[in-house]
């Protein structure tokens, strides 16, 4: 299943893409393409037409053509012409996680209004029977 990756987000912060920022274990991105393909998922990158600095880990890349900027903006760049996963960059998912998601037989939907700002989240819980227990 084609797992599209949100990272068209710069870091006013850290004054680079926060994907591309150094841990201990690599960069965010780095751990999400590694999960990913070990799920056995294609990974695929989206991100600002602008953008070079992911072209190392050689996976497929889409462009972000949508003028809104944030989540939102990467989000509306994706052909949905398949089942898919798209996963915000930022985010560290655990390997299970991903597994129960992509092997549900429930379409699994999160949208936003127009009025969507950039650090709107979503947070999913679930109890220990992998349950969403709460949004």
């Amino acid at each position: 299943m084609k797992a599209y990756i949100l990272a068209g987000g710069y870091s006013r912060r850290l004054k680079q893409n926060k994907l591309l920022y150094k841990f201990s274990f690599g960069t965010l991105i780095e751990l999400s393409v590694s999960v990913l393909k070990s799920k056995g998922h294609t990974p695929v990158i989206v991100k600002r037409p602008e953008d070079d600095s992911f072209d190392y880990l050689s996976v497929d890349t889409i462009d972000i053509t949508s003028r809104i900027q944030g989540s939102l903006g990467s989000f509306l760049s994706i052909p949905f012409n398949e089942p898919c996963l798209v996963l915000d960059g930022d985010v560290i998912y655990d390997p299970e996680i991903i597994d129960i998601i992509a092997k549900s037989n429930t379409s699994i939907c999160a949208s936003s209004s127009i009025d969507y700002a950039t650090g709107d989240e979503v947070y999913i819980t679930t109890d220990s029977h992998n349950r969403i227990t709460r949004v």
